[in-house]
This record gives structure tokens, C-alpha cells and sequence, in this order.
């Protein structure tokens, strides 16, 4: 059976943007986990659809390669723990209970680095799958009220602003090493010059 958080909880997440800010990560974080759902088979369970798989789809013989089991749809490595369909279902839900409007508003609203962050965690998860439901209520909410503009400038913005902070800390850091290089050689160059000192002072 499905969880879903009250349509309230989604509908003043944004209120608790500004005067509350630890509750409103929490809830952003606790919808993001909504949609971390894996298989809950045992090891029987697993070695079972192995074996279904792979008399199913490969017809009694040893799949070549990752590839081809791509090509059929069978997911590999850790995505094949993922439930996809429950995934789906989660998202969808959330969808209509309001969680994609919020992210959206969110994102272009907020002034805060840590629930900008999680909202756009909580767009990363919405999405995940490629789930055509969401992407069409992402394209409505940006093609309503001209959403988009501010959206993708607020997107722009943030991306140039964390483009900056890069530059600037590898700036200070090729510094520092600049100054320790110059320092080192520097005292290098000192203990050299050390025992000619000494020499001439002993003479």
C-alpha cells in the first residue's frame, strides 16, 4: 500500500520556507525518501526472477553481455533493486498532491543554499525514471504565468553564482601553493648559504 503525505503538509512546506527552515528541509527530505523503493524479495526471491530472466528472456542462455541485457529492458547494477513501478505510483501521487508545483516555487523563491539544494533533490527524485506524467506537469507549470523565464534564470543565476565560488577557490588554493613553493625555495636556498656563512666566520 502506498503512503502519501496529508495535502496539507505539501500545500505550507512553502510557508515554513521563511520561518521555519530546519522543518522545511525535513519535509523536502522526507519526500525524497517517499521515492527511494526497492525490491523487497529474500535471497530465494532473487535467485527466482534470475532464473525466470533468464529462461524467459535469453531462452536457457548465458546473457553476452551488459549490454544486451540493457537492450531488453532488465536493469543492471544497483538500479536493478530499484521498484520502478512503485517508484512511479509514489511520484505520481506526489504529483497530484501538490509537490511539483512546490519544488518549482520553491526553487524560484527561495533565498536559503540548503532548501534550494533539497528542492532540487526533490525534482531530481520526481523525475527519476524518466516519468512522462511529471515532465508534462513541469512543462505546464513553466509554460503557465511565464514561470519559465524566472525559473531558468533563477537556474542561470545560481549555476554562475557556484561558477564563481569555484573559480575563487582554486584561485586562493593555486596561492597558497605558489607561496608554500616560494617559501620552500627560499628556505632552501637559506640552509645553502648556511654553511658558507659559517665557513667565513670560522676563518
Amino acid at each position: 500500500e502506498l503512503c502519501s503525505p496529508p495535502p496539507r503538509l505539501i500545500q505550507h512546506t512553502k510557508t515554513l520556507m521563511t520561518s521555519e527552515e530546519k522543518l522545511c528541509i525535513k519535509v523536502l527530505r522526507t519526500l525524497q525518501e517517499m521515492l527511494i523503493r526497492k525490491y523487497d524479495f529474500d535471497e530465494k526471491g532473487i535467485t527466482l526472477r534470475k532464473v525466470l530472466m533468464q529462461n524467459y528472456l535469453f531462452n536457457n542462455k548465458k546473457p553476452g553481455s551488459k549490454g544486451e541485457l540493457v537492450e531488453l529492458g532488465v536493469a543492471v547494477g544497483p538500479e536493478a533493486e530499484i521498484d520502478w513501478a512503485t517508484v512511479a505510483a509514489v511520484q505520481c501521487r506526489l504529483d497530484r498532491e501538490g509537490a511539483t508545483k512546490l519544488v518549482t516555487d520553491l526553487i524560484m523563491s527561495t533565498k536559503n543554499d540548503k532548501i534550494f539544494f533539497e528542492s532540487m533533490q526533490l525534482a531530481i527524485c520526481l523525475l527519476e525514471g524518466g516519468n512522462t506524467e511529471i515532465q508534462n506537469s513541469f512543462y505546464k507549470l513553466m509554460m503557465g504565468d511565464n514561470k519559465s523565464e524566472k525559473f531558468f534564470k533563477v537556474l542561470h543565476d545560481r549555476m554562475r553564482g557556484a561558477q564563481q565560488d569555484i573559480k575563487a577557490t582554486v584561485s586562493v588554493n593555486v596561492g597558497e601553493m605558489s607561496n608554500r613553493a616560494q617559501d620552500s625555495k627560499e628556505l632552501d636556498q637559506g640552509e645553502r648559504s648556511l654553511p658558507i656563512s659559517v665557513s667565513l666566520s670560522l676563518s
